[in-house]
């Protein structure tokens, strides 16, 4: 969860606005989120964010990957930034993990448009860089995660 502020005018604009919606809506989930939040603890989820958002570090390690960021102060708990092979476009990963697994992953924008990746959750991810030409080892994330937790 993140910490989001609008003004009342931004909020009413959200209401009639017919772009589509990526990361959230304004009115239906926050409520949601913060009832899990409640129920699980703060300092539950954080624990929990911290755990997994290594075993994506080291999952994205072992397929042959590369962290985008570059010292571990820097690193997210909840996001994990991957660079894409330069002859693998980072879109393509995107689309056939849509098309082919039902997995949303985020792109990289402006200038790391084609060259990043988005992970949220590693799953499907060995399979859909397999189908995109770039040789990973089947099940080396998994076990890198397996390893660690």
């Amino acid at each position: 969860m993140g910490i989001v502020c609008a003004c009342p005018k931004a909020l009413e604009a959200a209401k009639s606005a017919k772009s589509v919606r990526v990361f959230f809506d304004w009115n239906d989930y926050l409520k949601a989120a913060l009832d899990l939040l409640f129920e699980e603890g703060l300092d539950n989820v954080i624990a929990r964010h911290s755990r997994l958002g290594k075993a994506t570090r080291l999952a994205v390690e072992a397929c042959g990957l590369k962290n985008c960021t570059q010292k571990e102060e820097w690193f997210s708990d909840t996001v994990t930034a991957v660079v894409v092979p330069s002859h693998i476009n980072s879109a393509d990963i995107v689309k056939t993990d849509w098309k082919r697994y039902n997995l949303s992953l985020g792109l990289g924008l402006n200038k790391v448009a084609g060259k990043l990746q988005l992970l949220g959750c590693l799953s499907g991810v060995e399979m859909v860089l397999r189908d995109v030409g770039y040789p990973v080892k089947l099940g080396s994330g998994v076990a890198a995660v397996a390893a660690f937790l």
